[in-house]
């Protein structure tokens, strides 16, 4: 009954990992640790994964170091705000 056009602007949630991860997706990531904003919508895509484990953050910059020191396996992060933080900061 209904098309859908092509996304205008992908503006959603992305997974955030360290560049030698062997893991890129959320379907991977069973019994692994993934940090989420505390209070974001972003952090509703977990509810798709029971078995993937989330901790809740206040910082950006603490979840990215954390990912990247492999303190934690994946961040949940609005693409917008990941791009950002990564091409300028990380």
């Amino acid at each position: 009954l209904y098309v859908f056009s092509d996304i205008y602007l992908a503006t959603g949630p992305v997974l955030v990992v360290a560049e030698n991860a062997p893991w890129s997706e959320l379907a991977q990531m069973n019994g692994r640790e993934v940090a989420t904003l505390r209070g974001s919508i972003d952090a509703l895509i977990l509810e798709k994964y029971p078995e993937v484990i989330q901790r809740s953050y206040d910082s950006v910059q603490q979840a990215l170091e954390d990912v990247s020191s492999g303190a934690m396996d994946g961040l949940i992060l609005d693409i917008l705000t990941a791009e950002a933080f990564v091409n300028n900061l990380y």
